[in-house]
């Protein structure tokens, strides 16, 4: 298990997929690792997406700061084994499972599912909202 980080390329107000290996620091596509997302160059600008994966399992997340946003986008499913912190911004409209402990100071925004076995500290927001519907 290795541990990696996300880091940005030329292009600006994108979304920055994981499956980019010219995303991550080293250079490969993060799955089953140690990942931490955090801003200042060379490093995320913008946000992260998993709209290009339907399934991710990784060891452990950190969102470092709050110029990090994480969305995670309609059916797709991020899994992390062991803990979640969270500094930045996370966006669920898919399905994260943590199998461990969360530490937040951030927002987890949640309209889809969230599943976690145990939070440690929450000084930030968790909110859940109603996905939209159409008729």
């Amino acid at each position: 298990m290795a541990s990696v980080s996300f880091r940005t390329v030329t292009i600006t107000g994108s979304k920055y997929n994981w499956s980019s290996p010219d995303n991550w620091n080293p250079q490969a596509v993060a799955g089953g690792d140690d990942v931490t997302l955090f801003s200042g160059s060379p490093n995320l600008v913008t946000y992260t997406s998993l709209f290009d994966l339907s399934s991710l399992t990784l060891n452990s997340l950190t969102v470092q700061d709050s110029g990090v946003p994480l969305a995670i986008g309609s059916g797709d499913l991020l899994t992390v084994q062991n803990n979640i912190s969270n500094a930045g911004t996370i966006d669920v409209v898919g399905s994260l499972t943590g199998n461990s402990n969360l530490t937040n100071s951030g927002v987890i925004d949640v309209t889809g599912i969230f599943t976690i076995s145990n939070i440690n500290s929450n000084t930030g927001s968790i909110v859940a909202e109603q996905a939209a519907r159409s008729t």
